[in-house]
């Protein structure tokens, strides 16, 4: 009896450690590797929904979680696969440092699939188990400028025959950041808006730093405001702070847009205190990447980049 609570307790003490006994006998570990998924909760909830998914197709998954950290991602990358694991799912913290995480799965002959950014497609001949799952980045901007040309007033709230807006966006050098960005003003001037662009703020994803943000720019252009443009949900949610605390509601008096697709976003647009968000389809990413993976895995895959499609989302 002693022996068997011993191995017993031994057992449990190897589970909650996750050592990596456990991953090498199995052979079928899947490491997903999040760019910051504890502080955007539409990767959280992409990264939950994949991991149910390769779960539920009999695959053991690792979850990391890089916290904007790009060496910190490199460290968990290597430890992955120090453990074995049999192919990576990330979303890279930096794109330039794609080539080195390629490297690292090669030399470990680790198939490895990125999502979120794209990835060039120079870096996907890098090697022939490497592959990409993800939206393009202008569908976000495409599909909030559609969100807003399909109001009865096109944005214009005040009448004054233009569509005055503030930006509150990601990291300004980023190039998806750019693309989604100009993608917006394309959709709206194909619908024949006329755009003022009043001001813009950097919050680098932040909700924090995009309440600030917007409550600067709201104070600086006021009731000229017509609408507020965020990259994502957490910077929209935190242009809500502002809007609120401005004395302005949504839907009222301005317009307010996301990115991401989170479950607090989607509340706030079901409540009517956002205007609207885009999010993935999730099913897709998830069922591409299953399929990727496993052909990757087994052998060679005829096609290895997929574009999935973005949804609008509006009450």
């Amino acid at each position: 009896m002693k022996y068997k609570r011993l191995g017993a307790l031994l057992c449990a003490l190897l589970f909650l450690t996750g050592c990596s006994w456990f991953i090498r006998q199995g052979d079928n570990t899947i490491a997903i590797l999040a760019r910051n998924a504890q502080q955007d909760p539409a990767e959280q909830q992409r990264v939950e929904a994949l991991q149910e998914r390769l779960g539920a197709a009999g695959y053991t998954v690792q979850v990391f979680d890089a916290r904007d950290d790009q060496a910190a991602q490199i460290g968990q990358l290597e430890k992955a696969l120090q453990e074995n694991c049999v192919g990576v799912v990330m979303q890279p913290v930096m794109l330039s440092a794609a080539p080195q995480l390629v490297d690292m799965a090669k030399t470990a002959d680790a198939p490895l699939i990125f999502t979120g950014r794209p990835v060039e497609e120079e870096t996907l001949q890098l090697w022939d188990k490497l592959g990409y799952v993800g939206a393009d980045p202008e569908q976000p901007g495409i599909q909030q400028g559609s969100i807003l040309a399909a109001l009865p007033d096109k944005g214009d709230i005040n009448g004054d025959g233009m569509l005055s807006y503030i930006l509150i966006w990601d990291m300004a050098e980023y190039a998806d950041t750019q693309l989604h960005t100009a993608s917006v003003f394309t959709a709206l001037t194909d619908a024949q808006v006329v755009l003022m662009q009043l001001g813009i703020s950097s919050a680098e994803g932040d909700r924090e730093k995009a309440r600030e943000g917007c409550a600067t720019l709201l104070s600086e252009y006021g009731k000229d405001i017509e609408a507020v443009i965020c990259s994502n949900d957490e910077m929209a949610l935190g242009a809500l702070e502002a809007i609120t605390e401005g004395g302005r509601t949504v839907g009222e008096n301005v317009y307010l847009l996301g990115v991401g697709g989170g479950q607090e976003a989607l509340q706030a647009v079901t409540d009517g205190n956002m205007t609207g968000t885009v999010q993935e389809n999730t099913n897709d990413l998830t069922n591409h990447i299953l399929q990727l993976l496993r052909q990757l895995v087994e052998g060679e895959a005829e096609q290895r980049s997929f574009e999935i499609p973005c949804i609008p989302v509006t009450r």
